[in-house]
């Protein structure tokens, strides 16, 4: 059986500004603390009379946390806003045309379709689980010397449709190795996932959650085990099976030390 490993960097941040059943791998390097600061905006209702208002339905997704990309270069705006996006319902859901929105004081101050959860829809899955908090990305592409507007919080709209998941396990034992900084800004790691599902899977999917010492996010990112292509599908990641993959932690800054990388994971069974 051959294996193939994808992996996507996780992008980090510097400053600005849960999850599912499978239990976290938490590993954390044995390194001096250096804490951050992430914002956490309070919007103050204005002080009105009191009247009459309608019942707002409740947001499609929650950002729970973000942390910004600090600007490439002099005089541009932030790259990349990294978010934590939690479903509020009670049921399973599949999200469609999202878009970004930066708010301040209330008000959308813009508004981007450049955003990327990772719910690995390539591979069939693209939902998010009762109460579960996946990770993602947003692009703020405005341009060289283009002011960046004010903006306190994230918020995203979209299409939400209650689903079913197809069917999937948890039983996944999930190692990592101690995170080593290879070159500025970065850190890199070794992982390895078991399945002990006691059924084949056809892929593996993973996330990566990054906290400074201090626990504030930082980014994030995910892993993709892939089985072998057979029969018009992805499948052959057998009952006891164990893959190695690589994690890569990068950051257009320099990252701080005591960093926390928590991993989780999921298989979706090859033959449901």
């Amino acid at each position: 059986m051959r294996a193939y490993q994808i992996a996507a960097a996780v992008f980090l941040i510097s400053l600005f500004s849960s999850a599912c059943s499978p239990a976290p791998v938490t590993t954390t390097p044995d390194r001096p603390t250096l804490t951050a600061t992430q914002p956490a905006p309070t919007l103050e209702a204005a002080t009105a009379a009191p009247t009459p208002t309608a019942t707002q339905a409740p947001p499609a997704l929650e950002v729970v946390e973000w942390h910004a990309w600090p600007p490439a270069s002099e005089g541009s705006t932030p790259n990349y806003i990294e978010i934590l996006v939690r479903n509020p319902y009670d049921y399973p859901v599949k999200v469609y045309g999202l878009v970004a929105q930066l708010v301040n004081g209330g008000e959308i101050v813009h508004q981007t379709p450049d955003v990327n959860l990772y719910l690995f829809a390539d591979v069939g899955w693209n939902i998010i689980l009762p109460g579960e908090t996946v990770p993602g990305q947003l692009c703020i592409c405005l341009g060289y010397q283009v002011d960046m507007p004010e903006w306190d919080s994230v918020a995203l709209a979209g299409d939400v449709e209650q689903t079913e998941p197809i069917p999937y396990t948890t039983e996944l034992d999930i190692r990592t190795g101690s995170f080593s900084r290879n070159g500025k800004g970065t850190f890199v790691a070794q992982g390895n996932v078991t399945n002990m599902s006691g059924q084949p899977l056809r892929v593996i999917l993973m996330r990566v959650i990054a906290r400074d010492a201090s626990g504030h996010f930082m980014g994030s990112g995910f892993i993709g085990v892939i089985g072998d292509y057979i029969g018009g599908r992805y499948e052959s990641l057998e009952a006891g099976s164990r893959h190695d993959f690589p994690i890569s932690v990068f950051s257009n800054s320099k990252l701080p030390d005591g960093m926390n990388f928590e991993v989780t994971g999921f298989g979706i069974l090859a033959k449901p």
